[in-house]
């Protein structure tokens, strides 16, 4: 949202393909931040045409009571668009090697 913020994220689970069926994740969680409550998983799994899916998972308390319960709604909206522009660009790493 172009505010500086300051976040200590620790990643907390690392799960690999070795496990059936082939899916692993990430767990990462903040420490710090500007969210009281921050837990983000990373899920990825083997597809049967050979491409890899990856769904993001975000469990959060809004920062600010209840006005950031109210916003609650535009909160969603910035995640959708991060969310879609981080995978956007995860793709195109991963397409163009």
């Amino acid at each position: 949202m172009g505010l500086p913020q300051s976040w200590k994220v620790v990643v907390k689970e690392v799960v690999d393909f070795s496990g059936t069926p082939a899916k692993a994740h990430i767990l990462d969680v903040a420490e710090e931040g500007p969210f009281p409550i921050w837990r983000h998983l990373h899920e990825f799994w083997a597809a049967p045409d050979g491409t890899t899916g990856l769904v993001d998972r975000v469990e959060f308390l809004p920062p600010g009571g209840l006005l950031g319960v109210l916003l609650l709604p535009f909160i969603r909206k910035v995640f959708e668009n991060m969310f879609r522009a981080r995978h956007a660009a995860t793709r195109k790493i991963f397409e163009s090697s």
